[in-house]
C-alpha cells in the first residue's frame, strides 16, 4: 500500500511539474515564435487558416488583404457552411473570395489539416507559410506541420490570448480547459508519436 501511495504521488508531482512547464512555455517561450508579418513579407506567400476557433478566418483575411498576390487556404471547413456568406461583411472583400481563398473540406483534426495542406500545396507551391490558429493550438500545430513539411518555412500567427481585459470568467475557464487538453495531446504526441 505504501508503494502504491509513492507511485501515485510521483505521478501527481510529475503531472503538476509538466503542466506548470506547459503553461510557462505557452505564455513565455512560445510567443517568440509568433510572427506579425509586414506587408512586403506577405507578398506571394500562402496563408493557411486552421478552422475551429473564433477569429481565425478573420485574421487570415486581414493578412490576405495586406498581401500582394497572396493566397489563403482554409483547412477543415465544414462542407455545409457557405464561407462567403458567413464572412463577407464588406462588399470590397468579395474579390478575395473569388480569386484568392481556397477551402479544404476533409480535415477533421490537426493531422487531417496537415494532409489537406500538403495536397493543396501540390498545385499551389510556396516555400513560406503563415499558419494561423488559436494561440493554445499553435505549439502542437508547430510540431506536426514542421515534422510533416520540413522543407517549408513556417511563421505562426496566433489568434486570441488567455488573459484579456474584457474576458468573462466562463470564457477564461473554457480556454483554460482547452489549454489543459492541448497539454495532454502534446504529451501523447511526445510519447506515442504522430
Amino acid at each position: 500500500m505504501a508503494n502504491l501511495k509513492k507511485i501515485v504521488t510521483f505521478f501527481l508531482v510529475i503531472t503538476f511539474v509538466s503542466l506548470t512547464w506547459w503553461i510557462v512555455y505557452l505564455f513565455s517561450v512560445f510567443p517568440k515564435y509568433h510572427h506579425n508579418p509586414s506587408n512586403s513579407q506577405l507578398n506571394n506567400s500562402v496563408i493557411v487558416v486552421l478552422t475551429g476557433g473564433k477569429g481565425r478566418f478573420e485574421s487570415g483575411l486581414d493578412l490576405l488583404k495586406r498581401s500582394n498576390n497572396g493566397k489563403m487556404f482554409v483547412s477543415g471547413v465544414y462542407p455545409k457552411i457557405d464561407m462567403k456568406k458567413k464572412y463577407l461583411l464588406n462588399k470590397n472583400d468579395e474579390k478575395y473570395f473569388d480569386c484568392c481563398i481556397f477551402y479544404g473540406l476533409k480535415a477533421k483534426n490537426t493531422i487531417g489539416n496537415v494532409n489537406e495542406v500538403k495536397e493543396w500545396l501540390n498545385n499551389h507551391h510556396s516555400d513560406v507559410i503563415y499558419l494561423i490558429s488559436s494561440y493554445y493550438h499553435l505549439p502542437r500545430t508547430k510540431l506536426i506541420f514542421e515534422k510533416e513539411l520540413p522543407e517549408l518555412k513556417f511563421f505562426f500567427v496566433p489568434v486570441g490570448f488567455f488573459v484579456e481585459e474584457n474576458k468573462k470568467s466562463i470564457d477564461s475557464f473554457f480556454e483554460f480547459k482547452l489549454i489543459i487538453e492541448e497539454f495532454f495531446k502534446i504529451l501523447y504526441l511526445m510519447i506515442f508519436g504522430f
